[in-house]
């Protein structure tokens, strides 16, 4: 968006083959205000794209925040606590494929777990992990 900003930078399959093999998880704290809002507007003006976070972050499990201007540190405050409750699970998977090999995902809790945690509900709980990973 500077002057001295290349050309062309990546295409959106050319990002999301970077994230999907970096393993990386995209987080944002987004706050409106008046530049952003310019911003958004002359990005359809002039037919350049601003990005997609919200796809990004979908793909690798990182949450997204908005907020005004008087909520930013709250909201930021709720990012890192959000951020330092992730954990890390590993598992075995029971088919093996080829490398290179883009491996789907799904993570969601079970009845017994809904059943063993009763503070939990299916509908309130949300699970927020990346959709695969490269072999």
């Amino acid at each position: 968006m500077g002057r001295h900003a290349p050309k062309r930078l990546h295409t959106k399959n050319e990002a999301v083959d970077k994230l999907m093999h970096s393993g990386v998880a995209v987080s944002a704290l987004i706050t409106r205000s008046a530049m952003t809002d310019l911003l958004l507007s002359s990005s359809f003006v002039f037919g350049t794209h601003m990005g997609e976070i919200n796809t990004y972050a979908d793909m690798t499990g990182g949450p997204v925040l908005k907020s005004g201007k008087s909520d930013t540190a709250a909201k930021l405050s709720e990012l890192i606590d959000d951020l330092r409750r992730r954990y890390t699970l590993g598992y075995r998977p029971s088919v093996t494929r080829g490398p290179g090999t883009f491996c789907n995902l799904q993570l969601r809790l079970t009845a017994s777990a809904l059943a063993d945690h009763p503070g939990l509900s299916a509908k309130e709980t949300v699970v927020r992990a990346e959709r695969g990973y490269y072999r």
